[in-house]
């Protein structure tokens, strides 16, 4: 049996989520709910509160592994958003956080 340690565990779900966030909506066959919606990062409209929400959609509906405490969504410019993610992964109660340009 194959174990991965404590910072391959964490390198593997930070890969996730940046797989998860960074993948429009639609782009995966046969996942058609898989990756955030263009239409709420494009024209840069969408509130901040509703882009944190489709985060935490996402990130609880495909990274098991961890359960998201706080998603905080920054305007970098027009079209770009910085999103921080705070959560913990179950396993090993170790708390992290990621930032990405979304």
């Amino acid at each position: 049996m194959i174990t991965l340690g404590l910072t391959d565990t964490v390198a593997s779900i930070r890969q996730c989520i940046r797989i998860i966030l960074e993948t429009s909506k639609g782009e995966v066959p046969f996942r058609p709910n898989f990756g955030l919606s263009p239409e709420l990062l494009l024209d840069g409209q969408a509130k901040d509160v509703d882009i944190a929400y489709a985060v935490i959609d996402q990130l609880s509906t495909y990274e098991k592994r961890i359960k998201v405490k706080k998603v905080l969504i920054e305007p970098v410019a027009t079209g770009h958003k910085r999103a921080n993610i705070y959560y913990s992964i179950i396993e090993g109660q170790i708390n992290d956080i990621l930032t990405l340009e979304i």
